[in-house]
């Protein structure tokens, strides 16, 4: 059984250097997708970005404001979150 690393700070600035979607982050804090959505849209974290429409939200969240914010919330580097 091969184990997959855990997601880094690090590999979300390589992978989405501009933004990076809600479902990439609901993986990285290993959680459900429709539940992170949720949070973001209920203003859970000042990262993000939401636009609610008339039948869909958008999301934008800036790659180097959640590691800034990130960082500022763990108090290291490049962690990882379990």
């Amino acid at each position: 059984m091969v184990m997959k690393a855990k997601m880094t700070v690090e590999d979300l600035r390589r992978d989405h250097p501009n933004k990076i979607p809600p479902a990439t982050l609901a993986k990285f804090y290993g959680k459900d997708p429709q539940h992170f959505r949720n949070m973001l849209k209920a203003g859970k974290f000042p990262f993000a970005i939401v636009n609610q429409g008339r039948r869909r939200a958008s999301y934008l969240i800036p790659t180097e404001r959640f590691i800034a914010w990130h960082e500022g919330q763990t108090g290291e580097q490049g962690s990882v979150l379990t």
